[in-house]
């Protein structure tokens, strides 16, 4: 005689059904990816939402130039980046700090001393906090970054904290007009 099924094996397939059905409803909906940036802490945080809303995953991670304190608290997220994917297309919405921010991170794969690391992340944090245009500063951080990986491509030692400050002091000197109007707005 067969064993009757329990309600638990019998619930099964309409469970499957529904979470099936759930995950293609939020699919055509939209998956909404967040990119964001704390200028303050020197973190970044990437969040991903399903049914627009609903968060799947959230990455937060913090970037080169923090200083290993306490998060100041709030923290006050500053967006970046925001994709929307859904069945009538994608649309994507950057602000100034996507375009800030993106610039400053590769700095990290920089091999520098302890003392040197210190005063870049001083000097960078200061770039930030200044009152420039936003293009004004991706300008400064591009001349900063080329001149680094230049500097550290022909020196055969690292770099010490003053010769970062020169770096610094060459790349704020010169008028940043002309390169503004070639960035587009975000």
């Amino acid at each position: 005689m067969p064993k009757p099924k329990s309600t638990l094996a019998k619930l099964f397939p309409f469970v499957a059904g529904f979470f099936i059905l759930a995950l293609l409803a939020g699919f055509s909906l939209g998956l909404r990816t967040v990119i964001e940036f704390d200028p303050a802490n020197a973190q970044m945080r990437t969040s991903k939402y399903l049914f627009i809303k609903l968060p799947v995953i959230i990455d937060k991670q913090e970037l080169w130039f923090a200083d290993g304190t306490q998060p100041v608290t709030p923290i006050d997220w500053q967006l970046m980046h925001e994709f929307h994917h859904s069945a009538t297309g994608t649309e994507i919405e950057h602000t100034h700090w996507g375009s800030t921010a993106d610039t400053i991170i590769p700095w990290g794969e920089l091999e520098l001393n302890q003392d040197a690391m210190s005063q870049l992340a001083t000097r960078t944090m200061e770039l930030i906090n200044a009152d420039h245009h936003y293009k004004t500063i991706r300008i400064y951080a591009r001349r900063i970054d080329a001149q680094l990986t230049q500097a550290l491509a022909e020196s055969e030692t690292s770099l010490d904290s003053d010769a970062i400050d020169t770096l610094f002091d060459a790349a704020l000197v010169a008028p940043t007009d002309d390169e503004a109007n070639m960035i587009p707005d975000p």
